[in-house]
C-alpha cells in the first residue's frame, strides 16, 4: 500500500485529522486566491511631479556706480583784528580833593548803619498739633508718671489714615478721672473732632491703657488727654 494511500486511511479513521486537514485546504484555497487576485489587479503608476526654477541665462549689462561727489569745504571766516583802544590817563588828583571824596562816600555808610532794618513778618503757617497730657494737680511732684500715663494710652492710639478725608490732622480730647489703683472712671470727650469714629478709637484707647497706681498720697487725678491724627 502507498505512502499517500495510508494517510487517507489514518485521516478517515481519526475525525480530528480529517478536521485539521479539512481547514489546512481551506486555508491554502483562500491564500491562492488572494494572490492570483492581487496578480491579476492593475497597478497604477503614480507619476511624481518636479519643480523647476526659471533662470534668466541672459547677460544683463553691468551697472557702475556713481563715483562719490566730494563735498566742499567750508571757509571759515577770518575775523579782523580788533582794535585795541587805550584808555585816557586819568589826570592826577590832588590829596585835599582825594581826602574829601573819601569822606563824602563813607557818610552815607554810617547813616545806613544806623538805620534800623526792615523786619520781613513771615507768612502765619499752619499749627502741627500733638497729643498733649495734662494733670489738673500742678503741684503733682511724680514727673515720671507723665510718661507712664503717656506710654500706657498711646499703645492702644493707632488709628487709619483714611479717616482724616481731605483733613491734614483732626484732634479729640478726652477728660477722666484715674483713681489711686490706675482705674479709669467718668470717662468723656470735651472736645470733639466732629469724626465719631476718631472720637470712640480715642475713648477705647485710654479704657484700655494699663496705667499702673498713683505714687504719693494722692487719691485720684483728674487729666486731659488730647490725641492727634496727622497725615503722614
Amino acid at each position: 500500500m502507498s505512502m499517500p494511500a495510508a494517510l487517507l486511511e489514518s485521516v478517515k479513521r481519526d475525525p480530528f485529522k480529517k478536521a485539521v486537514t479539512v481547514s489546512l485546504v481551506l486555508h491554502l484555497f483562500v491564500i491562492i486566491s488572494f494572490t492570483l487576485h492581487d496578480m491579476m489587479k492593475p497597478r497604477q503608476v503614480v507619476k511624481k511631479a518636479y519643480l523647476f526654477d526659471m533662470v534668466n541665462t541672459r547677460p544683463q549689462p553691468r551697472r557702475f556706480a556713481a563715483p562719490p561727489v566730494a563735498k566742499p569745504r567750508e571757509v571759515k571766516k577770518q575775523e579782523p583784528a580788533k582794535k585795541t583802544v587805550e584808555k585816557p590817563k586819568e589826570k592826577a588828583i590832588s590829596t585835599k580833593k582825594a581826602k574829601k571824596e573819601e569822606k563824602q562816600k563813607e557818610e552815607p555808610k554810617e547813616q545806613l548803619q544806623d538805620e534800623p532794618k526792615e523786619t520781613v513778618q513771615e507768612k502765619d503757617a499752619p499749627q502741627t498739633l500733638q497729643n498733649e497730657m495734662t494733670i489738673s494737680q500742678p503741684d503733682f511732684p511724680f514727673k515720671y508718671y507723665y510718661q507712664q500715663i503717656i506710654n500706657a494710652v498711646e499703645r492702644n492710639w493707632n488709628p487709619p489714615q483714611e479717616l482724616l478725608g481731605s483733613e491734614m490732622q483732626l484732634a479729640v480730647e478726652v477728660k477722666f478721672r484715674l483713681l489711686k489703683n490706675g482705674q479709669v472712671t467718668d470717662l468723656e470727650i470735651s472736645e470733639s473732632s466732629w469724626n465719631t469714629i476718631l472720637d470712640k478709637l480715642a475713648l477705647r484707647a485710654i479704657e484700655k491703657a494699663r496705667i499702673p497706681p498713683i505714687p504719693g498720697d494722692e487719691s485720684e487725678l483728674t487729666i486731659t488727654y488730647r490725641l492727634v491724627l496727622s497725615r503722614n
